[in-house]
């Protein structure tokens, strides 16, 4: 995934009196405090700044500091923890770009409702794993195509696998594609099923509980099996019995002699 051009490590500000650029005496005001605490107001021509520092004590002589630079910059830097309590609303607008670098982990936890609105593109990137727990309903809403890609397209052997599970169901409100195999324990159709080239029936068959079964025929009468072509398979069923069930009712006959000649069928098919 291509990441956004303007999405680049940032450095901080460096301030503008330095060693090399040190403020012009008299035009900087400066007053330091017995433990090394600075008030800079610095008029120095073209570098106009003010800073504010700690004298940090406790940190080494390095101090939090903020300072307001001559093109309108400011730099804050928080050399421990920064805590930052707000009682009413807090409103922050941003012209240009935000960019936020976190070492650490981030926690955001929203008491209320969260509303994000994004007139751009959304991309997100995550390194690790990603889970989403929802305790409510969970919706998403596309007005276009949506695609969902899982493995690696460049990996030499095939991985990654989708898998959807429902303690209920899972619901298909449309027509349903797979340019591969369905493999279930069972599949049930309200109104038919359409075979390109083949149905194929397993060890029992064709079996029919309650309707018809039509093979080669688009219409079937209940209770029958009608076909247009050769059915082979280890036992055909009915909703009365089995096909052995039915040669023995039907081939049943009498014996006119020792060796014949026989009786026609004492039942016969219709």
């Amino acid at each position: 995934m291509e990441k956004p051009s303007f999405d680049n490590s940032w450095l901080q500000r460096e301030s503008e009196a330095s060693v090399e650029t040190p403020p012009v005496y008299p035009f900087n005001k400066s007053r330091q405090t017995e433990s090394g605490h600075l008030f800079e107001m610095d008029d120095t021509k073209d570098r106009e700044r003010i800073r504010l520092q700690h004298g940090g004590a406790k940190t080494n002589g390095i101090g939090t500091y903020f300072e307001m630079h001559s093109d309108g910059d400011m730099t804050t830097n928080v050399i421990k923890d920064n805590y930052q309590i707000i009682a009413g609303k807090n409103n922050v607008s941003i012209k240009g770009v935000c960019n936020i670098t976190i070492e650490g982990d981030s926690i955001v936890h929203v008491k209320g409702s969260k509303y994000e609105r994004i007139d751009g593109d959304y991309i997100q990137e995550v390194r690790g794993n990603c889970t989403r727990t929802v305790v409510g309903e969970h919706t998403i809403n596309s007005l276009n195509d949506t695609s969902i890609n899982v493995g690696n397209p460049d990996s030499i052997v095939p991985n990654g696998a989708l898998y959807l599970r429902a303690a209920d169901y899972v619901m298909v409100d449309s027509d349903l594609q797979v340019e591969g195999s369905i493999s279930g324990d069972m599949v049930t159709a309200k109104t038919k099923v359409n075979g390109g080239t083949q149905v194929t029936a397993g060890p029992l068959g064709f079996v029919s509980e309650s309707g018809g079964l039509s093979v080669g025929f688009p219409v079937a009468t209940p209770l029958t099996v009608k076909a247009g072509v050769l059915v082979t398979a280890p036992m055909i069923r009915d909703a009365i019995g089995s096909m052995f069930m039915m040669r023995v009712q039907f081939n049943t006959h009498n014996h006119m002699a020792f060796k014949g000649p026989t009786s026609f069928p004492l039942r016969y098919m219709i």
